[in-house]
């Protein structure tokens, strides 16, 4: 895997920055293709973590609905998501972005490698966005940064209507933040499939809770330790390829997919020691901190020593302590 430096450090010091949202910075398809080989795919990591924790939950699309890519890019949702569900799953594929480049180069990836209709936006606006078709199922990735306050109410105005939404977010804590105010203003229309384990009001609108942030990782897969490209990736980068957080909320209007259950999602990373492991817990209704020591909880001490944090559990607590 090759990548080219110099345009990859122009698009990421506008993210890093938080100036990617001031104006479309791809310049040619060359800029896309460089992104989509190296930073889309590391998305495309993360959507296969959320695909495959949607999977435990047995969560399958609305058959025959149209998916609908809000700030497509280079098209890797679009593309994680057809390539896990197949693309029969789909009646068609709409792509949406204020780039007509990346539109089109969207178009391009999705139409060499699926058997599905593709259509672009000829107008894209982000405080004008029509309203969703109810059969649609609409996927939004990494957009949250690049939005103003006014123009994410309008994304959310816009994709109200849906049947199903499946927003991924960078794992930071401020478009964690972001993500959780939408949930908050789509609960109303939907129940919510994942993260959550509850349909509680998110806690962490909690004031107590301003310390910590709903975020997971993905597991990066072989390639990614293998091939010497991205070796050379992580060091012009200073990138640790073994770490992806990610933020995710899963929107699903059909009850069956509602979730209801006391288990416990683990929260960022534990701080593990030789004796115990103390880590951040939600149940959808509250956020605490657990500690697992390792002679009362020997399989989650073993477990989170081995950083498997991303299945949720259900916990025996005496206080703050695990017993198993």
């Amino acid at each position: 895997m090759q990548h080219d430096r110099r345009t990859l450090e122009r698009i990421r010091t506008q993210y890093l920055n938080g100036t990617a949202g001031n104006a479309d910075y791809w310049q040619s398809a060359d800029d896309l293709a460089a992104y989509d080989a190296t930073f889309a795919q590391r998305i495309g990591w993360k959507w296969n973590a959320v695909l495959n924790d949607l999977d435990r939950l047995e969560w399958k699309p609305p058959a025959g609905a149209p998916l609908i890519d809000i700030g497509c890019g280079s098209g890797i949702a679009s593309r994680t998501v057809l390539r896990h569900y197949g693309s029969a799953s789909f009646a068609s594929v709409h792509l949406h972005d204020r780039s007509p480049l990346a539109m089109r180069y969207a178009a391009e990836s999705i139409t060499a490698g699926f058997a599905v209709h593709v259509t672009q936006t000829a107008e894209y606006n982000t405080e004008t966005l029509p309203v969703m078709p109810s059969d649609a199922v609409v996927v939004l990735s990494h957009i949250l940064t690049e939005l103003t306050a006014v123009q994410a109410e309008s994304v959310v105005r816009s994709i109200a209507n849906a049947a199903a939404v499946l927003w991924v977010e960078p794992g930071t804590q401020t478009a964690s933040n972001r993500l959780v105010a939408v949930r908050t203003m789509l609960q109303p229309q939907f129940g919510i499939v994942a993260p959550c384990t509850q349909q509680c009001e998110c806690p962490m609108n909690n004031p107590v809770n301003a310390r910590h942030w709903c975020h997971a990782f993905a597991a990066p897969p072989a390639e990614a330790f293998t091939e010497s490209g991205w070796s050379q990736f992580a060091d012009d980068f200073g990138i640790d390829l073994s770490r992806l957080a990610y933020s995710h909320c899963i929107f699903d209007k059909r009850a069956e997919y509602h979730t209801a259950t006391a288990e416990y999602r683990i929260l960022g990373t534990p701080n593990v020691t030789s004796a115990d492991a103390v880590a951040c817990v939600c149940n959808g209704a509250t956020v605490s901190e657990i500690i697992a020591a390792k002679k009362r909880a020997p399989s989650l001490y073993k477990a989170l020593k081995k950083g498997n944090t991303d299945t949720p559990r259900a916990l025996n607590l005496h206080g703050r302590n695990v017993v198993e």
